[in-house]
């Protein structure tokens, strides 16, 4: 059983479809906004994606190992950029409309996968099938579907996700010596993040629990758990900081030389970033949420992340959280 948790809509919307079209689709349009297309997207289904033996996710990551990226480590991208794009919508359902989001509800055809033309999606389209409280808005809606309580949404959440993304897992486990703990880590850490690095809707302790109780659940396959929580800063305040509980060995790729900071061709920000975190050539280069990373270190970098991307009139996500 989970704690209890206050499971309360932040994002108003008077039914399922209009909050999805309106507060997801807006989160949804960050991530195309950053994926920088210069071409149309090709776009796929799950089902399109396990065709043929899988041959869309073996061609992905024969692709990545080609480019020099270890083989457990390209896998582990795969699961970051599939399930963990469809947890990362499920734990921002969770946290901001107060409802439980049934991934699988429409099977594998129904979910729709935008992909950049480097091989990774950038957007997914799904149907809303919402589980709520008897108190929530929606509890009338007959497109959602009403549940005695937080514990029982919860766990059904989790179960409907683990449901959609364990054929996705199971095809990553198989391309690489990699355990399969330790790609579900990598759903659990989607839901984690799900709020972070984005100004659409202010993090609260509230959200938080709540995400923290989804992947706490009992019937959840993975074995670490992201810390969620809150940093100092001088700027601004409070803001919102996570860090993994799993790893996406991105630092077992070889690293090459060190970027430049000075190197006109990064962004402002990159090159600021760096001078505040110098590279240190012989040491493993972790991601800046990594659970390998000391947690006073990984806060640090978060809170220079707010502090160089406070709210503007175009609010903006994560540079480089996608690949």
């Amino acid at each position: 059983m989970t704690a209890r948790v206050a499971l309360q809509p932040v994002l108003d919307a008077p039914d399922p479809p209009t909050w999805a079209a309106t507060h997801l689709r807006a989160r949804l349009d960050l991530w195309e906004a950053d994926a920088g297309l210069t071409a149309p997207p090709e776009i796929l289904s799950t089902a399109e994606l396990l065709a043929d033996d899988a041959a869309v996710l073996r061609r992905a990551h024969a692709q990545i190992v080609a480019d020099g990226t270890p083989p457990p480590a390209a896998a582990t991208y795969l699961v970051d950029w599939y399930p963990g794009t469809l947890a990362s919508v499920v734990g921002y359902v969770l946290a901001t409309a107060g409802a439980g989001m049934l991934a699988d509800g429409g099977g594998p055809e129904a979910v729709r996968w935008h992909l950049h033309p480097d091989g990774w999606p950038f957007r997914i389209d799904l149907p809303v099938h919402c589980l709520v409280l008897p108190d929530h808005p929606w509890a009338d809606d007959e497109r959602a579907q009403v549940v005695p309580d937080a514990d029982d949404l919860l766990e059904r959440t989790v179960r409907s996700l683990v449901s959609a993304s364990a054929p996705i897992v199971d095809v990553c486990h198989g391309l690489a010596r990699v355990g399969a703990a330790g790609l579900w880590n990598e759903v659990a850490d989607a839901i984690g993040r799900s709020v972070a690095f984005q100004h659409l809707v202010e993090p609260t302790p509230a959200m938080l629990a709540v995400l923290r109780a989804a992947v706490a659940v009992d019937v959840a396959p993975w074995k670490a758990s992201p810390r969620l929580g809150f940093a100092p800063s001088e700027a601004l305040g409070p803001v919102h900081v996570v860090q993994k509980g799993g790893c996406c060995l991105a630092y077992t790729a070889s690293a090459g030389e060190p970027p430049d900071p000075e190197d006109p061709g990064l962004t402002p920000y990159h090159r600021a970033y760096l001078r505040r975190f110098p590279v240190d050539p012989d040491r493993p280069r972790y991601c800046s949420t990594c659970s390998f990373r000391d947690a006073a270190d990984t806060n640090a970098r978060q809170v220079f992340w707010h502090e160089h991307h406070a709210p503007d009139p175009t609010p903006r996500s994560e540079e480089g959280a996608r690949p």
